[in-house]
């Protein structure tokens, strides 16, 4: 929609003080004045247009991911595409005259997912200032996503570091005691040997060969549940679920997070930074109870301490990793899972 500024204003009370003057002393040129007068606004109309139809403008952002606390960063280009004229462009009150203009908007990340561009107020401003349009810039893809920190407080990094290396080597332990042989009453010429076991009888003594398996990656599953509304929290959850799914990587071990495969860390901190408490919600009635299951969370539901208990009898490797003391409490007793408290070092 069309604005008109102050000095279309005075551009009226002008027209009625021509009018008025003409009829009374210069009533030969009253015609003529008026029709001169009347034509400036049609030229600033005209004006308005014929820039706004020759006038290009691209907002594009610098990457489609940074990492939380960073700067996001947008490219503004305009380009004006004819030589008549010379587009006037208010752009944040700032009065820009060019036929190319190029500027850089930034934003302070704070809290990880998707951030928008911020809004630009543009305007085509006429000629003779006096009328002026908005201009809306539109872009699919301006959205920004704010990954979580892959770096934390150094006590709580150790500790975590200590917490993963168990949790592997108790994994690692499980993943060699389920691996079987394939046994075979004979073996092909040239086939490899993984073990030669005896088998002893009453009778006789025999030898079991087995074919070479290729290698086997083993498998962590980490489950993020979120149930609060700060968003301070939240963030303090991802950055360490970001720093395990880094490090899970770093040993190649093939990681899911909230039963969604990924297959490279940034992958896997991205798919962090689109959580939130409304799609982490878990059915642990359905929840499998493989090896291996890392939980994050911000406090102990009643539902996770049931499950828990549930698999107080299971042989697998489980670890709980949760920010509020106080609610860890209920399952810190539990002979099969490793519980570490990040309110202990924070």
């Amino acid at each position: 929609m069309i604005k008109v500024t102050g000095h279309f204003i005075k551009w009226c009370i002008g027209l009625v003080v021509l009018f008025v003057l003409t009829n009374i002393i210069l009533r030969h040129y009253h015609n003529v004045l008026l029709l001169f007068w009347l034509s400036l606004a049609l030229v600033a109309l005209l004006s308005l247009f014929w820039i706004k139809a020759y006038l290009s403008i691209s907002v594009a952002r610098s990457s489609d991911w940074v990492e939380r606390t960073q700067f996001a960063y947008w490219f503004l280009e305009l380009s004006y595409q004819h030589r008549w004229l010379i587009p006037k462009v208010l752009i944040e009150d700032e009065l820009v005259e060019a036929d190319s203009y190029q500027n850089t908007i930034q934003r302070k990340t704070k809290h990880a997912g998707w951030i928008q561009r911020p809004e630009i107020k543009m305007d085509i401003q006429s000629e003779f200032n006096f009328f002026k349009l908005p201009l809306n810039i539109k872009s699919d893809h301006d959205d920004v996503l704010v990954i979580p920190l892959v770096s934390l407080d150094k006590k709580l990094e150790s500790s975590l570091s200590k917490l993963l290396d168990n949790h592997a080597r108790n994994l690692q332990k499980l993943f060699l005691l389920e691996e079987e042989f394939d046994y075979l009453d004979t073996l092909r010429p040239g086939e490899p040997l993984r073990r030669i076991h005896w088998k002893l009888s009453s009778r006789q003594q025999q030898f079991i060969v087995s074919r070479e398996k290729p290698p086997v990656r083993p498998s962590v599953q980490l489950q993020v549940v979120l149930h609060g509304e700060d968003l301070d929290e939240r963030d303090r959850v991802l950055d360490i679920a970001s720093f395990l799914v880094t490090r899970w990587q770093q040993l190649g071990y093939l990681l899911s997070i909230n039963e969604v495969s990924v297959i490279s860390a940034l992958e896997g901190r991205k798919r962090l930074a689109t959580l939130t408490k409304e799609n982490t919600t878990v059915d642990f009635t359905q929840l499998s109870s493989k090896n291996g299951l890392m939980f994050i969370t911000d406090e102990v539901s009643d539902g996770l301490i049931k499950y828990l208990e549930s698999l107080r009898n299971h042989k697998g490797v489980l670890s709980l990793i949760v920010i509020n003391d106080r609610s860890a409490r209920a399952v810190e007793s539990l002979p099969n899972i490793q519980v570490l408290r990040v309110s202990d070092y924070v």
